[in-house]
């Protein structure tokens, strides 16, 4: 039986949404039996309906990534019989949203491949380890796996263990932060925006279908660099956001605004049809 008690991201949405709209109404919706329904149905004091379906995005992308290489923190061993040493690497991605369609098993084909040729010359562990490092910035499939915001780094060493008994050991790393860019929200929202839309839960609304995407971590941080409170105007325009089955897309995340930044507030990022206008408002969370 399904939990009748919202998740925090749920009731978060609707307390945004009810900041924003003179809402009379904002109910619940329950699954009955197997049959997907949106979470909530919102009554607007105008006589509109919407029925609101609420995502959540943590930047998963980047947990999958780290995990690929790095499962609970631990390095991940890929044994290859051409290498006769062990090498430890570090795999970084700053955009793993924007890559997901770039296979990992390529990008540690190519690794090995880049590690044989260099294990084939008559270098030193310490000038190997040196001569890797370029090669994997250099390599054209190497360039190709990575996606322009993907690389490769030579973190140790590599240990000599024998013909065939050779490995690669990695880590793997999805910093928050880097490039502060707002185009980097637009395939975060944009895979949320498909993924739900896909499900069609929201295909007997009697009006009105709404997305609201919930972001936290970087995509909050994102968002409130470039919408939240004390962001600088204009804001950027976000109108490479597609979408057809929704009449609105909602993005919300926490923010703090106010004197000292005491006011715990709610970023929200209003969206309409693809073409049209977009909304932003700072509301006070309940």
């Amino acid at each position: 039986m399904a939990e009748e008690k919202p998740r925090a991201d749920e009731q978060a949405a609707a307390d945004a949404i009810c900041a924003v709209e003179d809402v009379e109404q904002c109910e619940r919706l329950v699954p009955s039996g197997s049959v997907k329904t949106p979470d909530w149905r919102v009554l607007m004091s105008d006589g509109r309906v919407a029925d609101v379906e609420v995502t959540l995005c943590t930047d998963e992308a980047g947990v999958r990534f780290m995990q690929s290489f790095s499962p609970r923190g631990s390095a991940r061993r890929w044994p290859d019989e051409r290498l006769s040493y062990v090498w430890t690497v570090i795999a970084t991605d700053h955009t793993p949203t924007a890559n997901r369609h770039l296979p990992l098993h390529e990008l540690m084909n190519a690794v090995c491949d880049v590690l044989v040729s260099v294990e084939g010359r008559s270098y030193s562990p310490q000038q190997m380890r040196g001569a890797a490092d370029t090669v994997l910035r250099l390599d054209p499939e190497m360039m190709r796996c990575c996606g322009g915001t993907r690389s490769v780094d030579v973190v140790k060493v590599p240990q000599h263990v024998g013909s065939g008994r050779g490995a690669v050991r990695t880590y793997g790393n999805a910093p928050q932060g880097g490039r502060v860019d707002y185009r980097r929200l637009i395939p975060v929202i944009q895979e949320c925006i498909n993924a739900k839309a896909g499900e069609a839960q929201l295909d007997n609304a009697p009006d009105l279908r709404w997305l609201a995407v919930m972001l936290e971590m970087e995509p909050a941080s994102l968002l409130n660099e470039f919408f939240g409170p004390g962001s600088p105007s204009p804001h950027p325009s976000m109108d490479a956001i597609t979408f057809d089955y929704f009449h609105e897309v909602w993005v919300v995340a926490q923010s703090r605004g106010g004197e000292d930044n005491a006011e715990e507030t709610y970023t929200v990022l209003r969206l309409f049809k693809p073409g049209d206008s977009q909304e932003r408002h700072i509301v006070p969370r309940s």
